[in-house]
């Protein structure tokens, strides 16, 4: 009490009241003693260096607000459950120069995107990550110019290129072994035959057809005389096919009745023929001739 003695050593006894502006009103507290303030309509400006307590996550939180009005409405910003800002579908413009962010590493995924002629499609990749080529409807020209085309030196460890021969038939890759060397085989001899069978001779020399030899490496006339009287036979040989350029190699061959003889050409010419006729005038007999050749 103002102005009066106090006679008492018990702290549980002594009262003191605070008065603010008004002398008639004390301050008010609740029953636990704390401090009750009322709102205040005006702003509060607080100045200098205030030095708080570090803000903790376990007790404190702070709401940041946006506006889309020029900061009439003001809305608090919006979270997922893990803290992440939601962010509305707005067309957004980046503009940046020398923009530097970090190195991209596997984990990191970007979509490549081509257009159909009215939308953006996202290009398809299979499994592997390989591109997938639609079929291709219509023929497409396609023109490519250019010079001093540079690429990077082929490497035997990604690039490869086979080498094609043919079978006579088809188009075959070139095989090698393990270690690289071509694998070869024994080539196969080709052989012809013909026949020229029961021939019957004249008094004068009747010619078979000129044979081109250049592409065979042995051929031989077989002649068997069926019948029962001789036979003569010659060969001739000629750098071309017309009789008027052929000379006679082999003259004067005689296959008796019932005998059979090998004629075998010892010079070269590209083509050949074989003539026979009968031993003697008037004296016909009956042949089969064979030519063989192998290369």
């Amino acid at each position: 009490m103002p102005n009066n003695a106090v006679f008492t050593n018990s702290a549980s006894d002594l009262k003191v009241q605070i008065f603010g502006s008004s002398t008639t009103l004390p301050i008010k507290v609740d029953s636990d003693g704390k401090l009750q303030i009322a709102s205040i309509d005006s702003p509060v400006t607080l100045s200098g260096d205030l030095d708080i307590r570090d803000l903790s996550s376990s007790q404190d939180s702070v709401a940041v607000y946006g506006s889309s009005d020029g900061g009439t409405t003001k809305t608090i910003l919006k979270t997922d459950s893990s803290g992440a800002l939601y962010v509305t579908a707005e067309s957004l413009t980046v503009e940046a120069e020398d923009l530097d962010i970090r190195t991209l590493t596997p984990n990191d995924s970007i979509s490549i995107y081509g257009t159909d002629g009215t939308n953006n499609v996202q290009i398809k990749t299979d499994s592997n990550g390989r591109i997938e080529v639609a079929s291709i409807q219509n023929t497409i020209d396609v023109n490519v110019t250019n010079s001093d085309l540079d690429i990077r030196n082929l490497s035997e460890g990604q690039d490869s290129i086979l080498i094609y021969g043919n079978d006579g038939s088809n188009n075959v890759v070139i095989a090698t072994d393990s270690e690289g060397y071509i694998k070869t085989v024994s080539a196969k001899r080709s052989f012809i035959s013909s026949l020229n069978s029961n021939l019957s001779t004249d008094d004068d020399y009747t010619y078979l057809s000129f044979i081109d030899v250049s592409m065979y490496s042995d051929y031989v006339f077989y002649v068997k005389n069926k019948g029962s009287n001789s036979a003569s036979f010659v060969v001739q040989i000629s750098p071309t096919e017309n009789e008027s350029d052929a000379i006679t190699h082999i003259t004067d061959i005689e296959v008796e009745a019932g005998q059979k003889e090998l004629i075998i050409p010892s010079k070269f010419l590209r083509y050949l023929r074989l003539g026979y006729k009968s031993k003697n005038s008037g004296q016909s007999t009956t042949l089969d001739i064979y030519f063989q050749a192998r290369y």
